[in-house]
């Protein structure tokens, strides 16, 4: 009986050790679990010199981005005219029909009331509410951090001293890899933020020029400069 309780005692121990090991000591797991599968001559590594935090990366820049795109685009909502038909006979009112400029006038008034009508409204929307959805979540797990393993390893009979790095994320799941980008760590949310982004930013741009082409006329024609 003394001896079953004596081994659960240290399979308890063992157990607790496994848990409670340091990001080192995984990222050192997982590096010789690489080198057995990468390596053409796993025997060939001699000794992990190091292993230290690089940089943490986050999608801090990127969602920044997002946030004022989004911000941009609100602003040239809340200050372009929203025209419509009605508006538009309203707004001939203000045209002297006797000026000879009268009919050129009505010509360019109609031609950007029909370019701002033809404008893509719905993508526009969409691809702005995608963007707000995405920002609603919450972005801590989206922050990983790089650790630099210097190792020394023997090739044709010489030892060198290389690098390679370790990407450990905030569930501790490590990705051993020799290089990387942040278009690497984060492949799927980055393309959706800058798809997204650079859609805003066109639709923006082009609805702001639409609707400012109106404005600039019906500034003309408040003033009667035409």
């Amino acid at each position: 009986m003394k001896k079953l309780k004596l081994l659960s005692f240290f399979v308890l121990i063992g157990f607790n050790s496994c848990q409670q090991m340091t990001v080192e000591q995984k990222i050192e797991k997982q590096f010789k679990a690489y080198v057995n599968e990468n390596f053409d001559t796993p025997s060939s590594l001699k000794e992990i010199v190091s292993i230290k935090l690089h940089n943490t990366i986050s999608m801090d820049s990127i969602v920044k981005k997002a946030r004022e795109t989004i911000n941009i685009s609100d602003v040239v909502d809340s200050i372009s005219p929203l025209i419509t038909d009605y508006d538009f006979i309203e707004y001939l009112k203000f045209i002297e029909p006797r000026n000879p400029n009268f009919r050129f006038k009505i010509e360019e008034m109609k031609t950007a009331l029909k370019n701002l009508k033809s404008f893509d409204n719905l993508t526009y929307s969409v691809t702005k509410l995608n963007l707000k959805t995405e920002l609603k979540d919450s972005i801590e797990s989206d922050t990983v951090y790089t650790y630099k393993i210097k190792y020394r390893i023997e090739t044709k009979n010489e030892m060198s001293l290389e690098d390679i790095y370790a990407i450990v994320d905030k569930q501790n799941n490590i990705k051993v890899c020799e290089s990387f980008e942040i278009s690497d760590v984060f492949p799927a949310k980055m393309k959706f933020f800058n798809d997204n982004i650079n859609t805003l930013e066109r639709y923006s741009n082009d609805k702001f020029v639409l609707e400012q082409d109106l404005a600039d006329i019906l500034e003309a024609i408040r003033e009667k400069d035409y």
